[in-house]
C-alpha cells in the first residue's frame, strides 16, 4: 500500500492514527505523501497495478483500489487550504509537495486530528500535542485556521461526545464565535 514510497515519504494521518493512539481499531486509513506531486503518486500507484479514482485530483486526494489488497484508500498530498468565499466550497487549495509535515497538519482541526505516523520509521508524529490532549480528553483546535469552516463546530461536537472529551476553553470561545456563520453549511453537511 506504502509504494508510493518510492515517490516520497507516505505517512498515515488523521483519525486512524488518533484511534490507534487510544486503542480503537481505525475505521479507515488515510495515507499523505510528502515530497511528491499528484502526478508521481498516479503513476506510482498505476504501475503496481492499483486502480487510481482521480475525483479528489483539485484536492490533491485520489482513490486508490486494488482487488484482495485494499478498496478507497484516500492518498494525499500536503496543502494549503485558504478562505476565499463562504460555504464549504469558497476555498483555493494550492498542492505543496515541499510543505513542512508541520505546516500540512497545521491545516486540520483539532490537535487529535493532526497526528500523524511514519510506518517506515515507526514514529508517531506530534507537531500539536495531540497525544497530550487525548491523555488529558480535551478536543483543542490546532490553528486559527479552525474559524475557516463552521462545519468544524458541529465536527468538535460530535467527536466530544463520542470521545468523552472536553472542549478546551479557548476552543470553546472560538466556537462560538463562528455562529453566525452556521447558515453557510450546507444540509448534507449537517
Amino acid at each position: 500500500l506504502l509504494t508510493a514510497g518510492r515517490v516520497g515519504t507516505p505517512l498515515i494521518v488523521g483519525g486512524a492514527v488518533r484511534d490507534a493512539v487510544l486503542g480503537v481499531t481505525p475505521k479507515d486509513i488515510d495515507i499523505e505523501v510528502h515530497g511528491a506531486d499528484i502526478d508521481a503518486l498516479v503513476r506510482c500507484y498505476r504501475l503496481d497495478g492499483f486502480q487510481v479514482d482521480e475525483v479528489g485530483r483539485q484536492f490533491g486526494v485520489l482513490k486508490v483500489s486494488k482487488a484482495g489488497v485494499v478498496s478507497d484508500l484516500d492518498v494525499s498530498v500536503p496543502r494549503h487550504d485558504s478562505k476565499v468565499g463562504a460555504g464549504h466550497r469558497g476555498f483555493a487549495v494550492a498542492l505543496d509537495k515541499e510543505m513542512t509535515v508541520g505546516e500540512a497538519a497545521a491545516r486540520r482541526d483539532f490537535t487529535v486530528n493532526a497526528l500523524l505516523y511514519d510506518p517506515q520509521r515507526h514514529v508517531l508524529i506530534d507537531p500539536f500535542g495531540g497525544a497530550a490532549d487525548l491523555h488529558e480528553r480535551t478536543l483543542r483546535h490546532v490553528s486559527e485556521q479552525f474559524s475557516e469552516d463552521p462545519l468544524r463546530v458541529l465536527r468538535g461536537a460530535q467527536m466530544a461526545g463520542r470521545f468523552g472529551m472536553t472542549l478546551h476553553p479557548e476552543t470553546a470561545a472560538l466556537c462560538r464565535r463562528l455562529r453566525p456563520h452556521f447558515h453557510e453549511l450546507a444540509v448534507e453537511r449537517t
